[in-house]
């Protein structure tokens, strides 16, 4: 399942699935580097699969591009 890190919490970070869910990760079960805004996979067993920040990135500029018009 992909999910996109929304925001941090304290000790917790606030994910969105691909249903447009939220929902609460650890963020001690999160690698160190994610930040808000990236994208993670994980699997049934929890594990994280892939980290990526360009398509959020993207998004944001697309947004911020069509907010300045």
């Amino acid at each position: 399942m992909k999910y996109t890190v929304d925001r941090f919490e304290g000790d917790i970070a606030v994910c969105e699935d691909e249903d447009k869910q939220f929902v609460n990760i650890g963020k001690k079960l999160l690698p160190m580097n994610i930040k808000e805004g990236s994208y993670f996979y994980m699997d049934n067993e929890g594990k994280i699969t892939e980290i990526d920040n360009s398509e959020s990135k993207a998004r944001i500029k697309k947004k911020m591009d069509n907010i300045w018009k």
